[in-house]
């Protein structure tokens, strides 16, 4: 299912809440999964990205730096 938001901001305010909908006592929160609309392109890119900081952060010896996507 899709949902359009209006308001970015408030799309913003979900995606941030959406982890603590698996701590809900429904069992259909389990099988809810909350993300961002991305292309397929987009998903490309963002998974190439996360495995860059990934690799980083694994050969980041000095633990100085976090690498988030």
């Amino acid at each position: 299912m899709l949902i359009e938001f209006y308001d970015k901001a408030i799309k913003n305010q979900v995606i941030e809440c959406a982890p603590k909908l698996h701590c809900a006592t429904d069992s259909y929160s389990k099988k809810i999964i909350v993300r961002h609309d991305m292309t397929m392109m987009e998903r490309t890119e963002c998974r190439k990205l996360v495995n860059e900081a990934k690799e980083q952060e694994a050969n980041d010896n000095t633990g100085e730096w976090i690498y988030w996507v």
